[in-house]
């Protein structure tokens, strides 16, 4: 079964899944491949303190328990940086952080193939989490059509370690207007 067919088998399984990202270190690596979370990832944001290069991760990776899917985290990326990591075996997974749209998506999946796509969402408030109603406007990430495979729930901007208020998730599940799309829960 190739990676990404592991992730796709993971999203419609329902299943609770582990992802540990920010990794830069071979001591890093040697954590993951202890504890063996699902996932393990690399950032490629320019200006994260945990911001690695191509070539960091590629040695990185090559340390990585072949059960663990690496991810790359993105925002804003050229859509070309990212399909040249999927394509050199360095990434299975592209997880975006901006401002990254369905066009975007269909951009790098031209480029890159079937390449699992994870979209972060900020969490500001109720509707981060819910189905948007059919005159929401433009195509958000939580409604069924958005392209991404699954979703990234984090606390504004993300990075902070900091958990949102957790029960927006059980209000929108109670209401029957949590997104249908499978998604990680970050912060703290």
């Amino acid at each position: 079964m190739t990676e990404a067919a592991k992730v796709r088998s993971a999203e419609t399984a329902g299943a609770v899944r582990v992802k540990v990202c920010g990794l830069r270190r071979l001591e890093d690596v040697a954590a993951v491949n202890a504890v063996r979370p699902d996932y393990a990832g690399w950032i490629f944001v320019p200006g994260s303190r945990r911001q690695v290069t191509a070539e960091q991760a590629a040695g990185l990776r090559e340390r990585l328990d072949p059960a663990i899917v690496p991810v790359g985290v993105f925002r804003d990326a050229p859509v070309q940086q990212i399909a040249r990591l999927a394509a050199a075996g360095v990434i299975a997974v592209a997880q975006l952080h901006g401002d990254e749209d369905a066009v975007y998506i269909a951009s790098l999946r031209a480029l890159a193939g079937p390449l699992p796509v994870v979209k972060a969402v900020s969490v500001t408030g109720p509707a981060s989490v819910r189905r948007p109603s059919a005159a929401a406007g433009p195509l958000r990430p939580t409604d069924p059509a958005f392209p991404a495979d699954c979703l990234l729930f984090d606390n504004g901007a993300g990075g902070s370690g900091q958990p949102f208020d957790l029960s927006l998730i059980s209000q929108a599940r109670q209401a029957d207007a949590l997104t249908e799309k499978p998604f990680f829960i970050a912060g703290g």
